[in-house]
């Protein structure tokens, strides 16, 4: 995955899916649960320079994660910026 925002990213997806972080240098994080493993590369900034990232983040249909449904992870999402769908 890519990131422009690689710490903020991060940090939601440990918060949310409750992945752990096993590698970070200055370019990417890995992260990890039961040995699924994301990856997430730094977007180089004069590629990220024309993308804006809104606070809140803007809802996208194009990205997915699953999920363990329940009110605290929904909590969690909404505390790190995402929503939990219900519908999908």
């Amino acid at each position: 995955m890519f990131a422009r925002d690689v710490e903020r990213l991060s940090a939601f997806y440990k918060q949310v899916v409750e992945m752990d972080e096993v590698l970070r240098d200055s370019s990417h994080a890995v992260l990890d649960t039961a040995g699924f493993q994301l990856v997430m590369h730094v977007i180089p900034q004069h590629i990220a320079d024309p993308f804006t990232i809104s606070t809140p983040p803007q809802i996208r249909d194009d990205a997915h994660q699953a999920v363990p449904a329940g009110a605290e992870n929904r909590g969690r999402s909404r505390q790190g910026g995402g929503v939990l769908r219900l519908d999908r």
